[in-house]
């Protein structure tokens, strides 16, 4: 395998680990999402998208 796309994979995994633990951060806290302003979420709708791309691109590296 070409060493860069190696470096490429490695570095979107990474990219992709940040953004889902970021992610995680907003799911994992105690409040009530129905209740909350329309741009909380906006903003969590955003990094899940934002997650699920990553890892789309991260699987598509790697295969």
């Amino acid at each position: 395998m070409n060493q860069n796309i190696v470096i490429r994979w490695i570095q979107r995994f990474q990219n992709f680990e940040k953004a889902f633990l970021l992610l995680k951060e907003v799911v994992d806290v105690e409040f009530d999402i129905l209740k909350n302003e329309s741009i909380v979420k906006e903003g969590i709708n955003h990094r899940f998208q934002y997650t699920f791309e990553l890892a789309w691109k991260t699987l598509r590296d790697k295969l």
